[in-house]
């Protein structure tokens, strides 16, 4: 009799489980869509047709992120070292579903006080995290987002909060 206890718990946990992932999914899907700021917008092409930062730039603002990803390898090193541009090229890759890859670009983002995604870096990195069934880690991130009322993703933030 004991054994079926714990067999009929172990099928609890993974249920419970499940209906986590499921949640966490859910609430992915309806937080995430690539960042998007009129200030991208790369302008209009001239003589400068072939720089690859305006052509990774006009792939972003035109939604085509296989493109962008494509176009963000032909970049310099040292723009491929920009925490700005790593932050689009981040967001690429989640719409493209690399999520562990986008994870850990969003995360080297986050790390940079020089950058200008800082905040929303954390915010998409939280995301990569629920998407990717590790939910403890990215409500460590949403809880320290919504200590700060001023950071861009406060109130989605708090709702996802209170849907984990």
């Amino acid at each position: 009799p004991e054994k079926e206890t714990d067999i009929t718990l172990t099928q609890n946990d993974s249920l419970i489980e499940h209906i986590y992932k499921e949640n966490a999914d859910e609430l992915y899907a309806m937080n995430f869509t690539p960042y998007y700021n009129p200030s991208l917008y790369p302008g209009t092409r001239g003589e400068n047709e072939q720089d690859p930062f305006l052509i990774f730039m006009e792939s972003y603002w035109q939604k085509n992120y296989t493109a962008a990803i494509k176009n963000f390898k032909l970049l310099s090193n040292s723009q491929k070292a920009n925490s700005n541009l790593l932050f689009l090229y981040a967001n690429a890759l989640a719409a493209n579903h690399q999520y562990t890859k986008a994870k850990n670009i969003f995360d080297v983002v986050v790390q940079d006080n020089n950058s200008r995604y800082k905040k929303e870096a954390a915010f998409y990195e939280a995301l990569m995290l629920l998407k990717l069934g590790k939910t403890t880690e990215a409500k460590d991130i949403f809880s320290k987002i919504v200590k700060d009322s001023r950071h861009p993703y406060y109130t989605k933030s708090k709702m996802i909060m209170n849907q984990l």
